[in-house]
């Protein structure tokens, strides 16, 4: 649609939060398995970082996974709903919190359990 696509290039170029980059390129991070584990809010809303064959994904509630790609060891995207993902690293590079930006838009979540 075109509408997005200039909506997307608005804010690249004045670097809006939480937009992705139509150039963004994912990659490779030695050991994802340090982001698995289930997030919570504040509010209660659930989060799930499961590991599929192709890499990552991200699970809200009931709704349908979606693979999210990382752009560097702390965040990630994915351009099905326009979304990144930045996690919060402890010291030992396991993620204790991640923060969902969309839109303007942003929500925290912290870890409930550790792998």
């Amino acid at each position: 649609m075109i509408i997005r696509e200039i909506r997307r290039a608005i804010a690249n170029e004045y670097a809006w939060p939480g937009q992705v980059s139509a150039d963004k390129k994912a990659v490779k991070l030695d050991n994802i398995t340090n982001y698995i584990g289930h997030y919570v809010t504040s509010a209660g809303l659930e989060f799930c970082v499961s590991e599929a064959k192709e890499g990552l994904m991200l699970a809200y509630e009931g709704q349908p996974p979606l693979f999210i790609y990382p752009s560097s060891p702390v965040e990630f995207f994915t351009p099905a709903l326009n979304v990144v993902v930045r996690f919060e690293l402890d010291n030992s590079a396991h993620a204790s919190a991640l923060v969902i930006l969309q839109n303007g838009n942003q929500m925290k979540a912290y870890r409930a359990e550790l792998n």
